[in-house]
C-alpha cells in the first residue's frame, strides 16, 4: 500500500531489496539515521537484531544473505553491538550451517567496511573472539573445516585470526 507521498511500504524492506551492495547499504543508511535521530531505539534494536538471528530457519537463503549483509554494514559501522551475533551459537542454528553461512557474509562485509582489528575488537568486546570454531557443528570443528567454511580472498583474514587464537 502506497501512502501519501507514493512509496511503497516494502521500498525500504531488506527483503524486498535487490541483493546489490548500494542497494543494501542505502536499507543500512535508513537504519542509522534513524537509530541515530531516536537513541531510544539502540537498546531494542540489538534485541531484535538477536532475535532476527535466532530466527534465521525462517528465512530462505536469499533473505538470509541479505540479512546477514545489513548486519555486516550494521555492526562494522558501530549501529548495535556484535554481542547480537552470539545467537549465532545456537545449537539449531550450527547443527544446520546456518550459523557459519550467516557469519561468513557477515564477516565478509564487515572487512570490505573496516579492517581485522576493527572486527577482531568488536569480538573481543563481546567475548566470542576466542568461540568461533563453535560456529562449526561439532563433529567438524577442526582448523582444516574452519578454513574450507571460510575460504575466499576477503576471508582471509578471519583464518589468520583464528589461527593465532589457536596458538
Amino acid at each position: 500500500a502506497a501512502n501519501d507521498n507514493g512509496i511503497t511500504r516494502c521500498e525500504f524492506c531488506v527483503f524486498a531489496a535487490a541483493d546489490e551492495p548500494a542497494i543494501l547499504r542505502s536499507r543500512y543508511e535508513v537504519l542509522f539515521k534513524l537509530l541515530r535521530r531516536y537513541k531510544y531505539l539502540e537498546k531494542s534494536f540489538d534485541e531484535e537484531l538477536s532475535k532476527l538471528i535466532k530466527f534465521l530457519r525462517g528465512f530462505n537463503t536469499g533473505e538470509r544473505t541479505k540479512l546477514a549483509k545489513v548486519f555486516g554494514y550494521c555492526l562494522s559501522n558501530g549501529v548495535g553491538s556484535c554481542a547480537c551475533i552470539s545467537s549465532l551459537f545456537e545449537e539449531h542454528l550450527v547443527k544446520d550451517g546456518l550459523s557459519v553461512d550467516f557469519a561468513r557474509t557477515l564477516f565478509q562485509v564487515w572487512l570490505q567496511e573496516k579492517d581485522i582489528q576493527s572486527l577482531s575488537a568488536a569480538l573481543k568486546r563481546a567475548g566470542l573472539d576466542s568461540k568461533l570454531m563453535e560456529l562449526l557443528p561439532i563433529n567438524k570443528r577442526t582448523m582444516e573445516h574452519f578454513e574450507s567454511s571460510f575460504r575466499g580472498p576477503d576471508l582471509q583474514p578471519i583464518i589468520e585470526f583464528q589461527r593465532l587464537k589457536q596458538s
